[in-house]
């Protein structure tokens, strides 16, 4: 059996153009996501592609991490609807009277158009549902490309 990559490998292997190799890095770096929280927001900080920084505040929403609290309460504000949503997830899973207090706070948020405050407060909505959460955690997300 072949070893395991290191975290760092992990998130080289996300970073491939192979999808296939990407995801090994992904559900790799899931598994163990709960003891790099650092690494994982230290990598958010430099990264720039759009796609990978979804997953990453994807694992670190997995980490469920207090850590991550500042991170996630920025990326709520964020003009991207993609990190808006796995910022809503993060502070979901953190589940902490100040996590929950800012997606209280949140739903009455004004955005720029009332398009976007319409579709942050449905997406706020869905993503503090269980049923939905369940749902949306049991399918299959694909990364957001930088061209979406």
């Amino acid at each position: 059996m072949a070893d395991e990559p290191t975290f760092e490998q992990a998130l080289a292997w996300m970073r491939s153009s192979d999808p296939e190799v990407q995801e090994d890095g992904f559900y790799f770096a899931q598994r163990v996501a709960a003891a790099h929280v650092d690494e994982l927001i230290e990598a958010f900080a430099a990264e720039s592609d759009r796609g990978l920084r979804c997953w990453l505040l994807e694992l670190l929403g997995d980490a469920k991490s207090e850590r991550a609290y500042d991170l996630f309460a920025a990326q709520l504000q964020s003009p991207d609807e993609s990190l808006q949503f796995w910022a809503m997830q993060g502070l979901n899973a953190l589940d902490t009277p100040e996590a929950l207090r800012l997606l209280g706070e949140a739903k009455h948020w004004q955005l720029s158009t009332a398009a976007e405050t319409e579709f942050f407060r449905r997406q706020l909505a869905e993503t503090q549902n269980p049923e939905l959460r369940r749902r949306s955690s049991s399918s299959t997300v694909e990364m957001p490309t930088d061209s979406e």
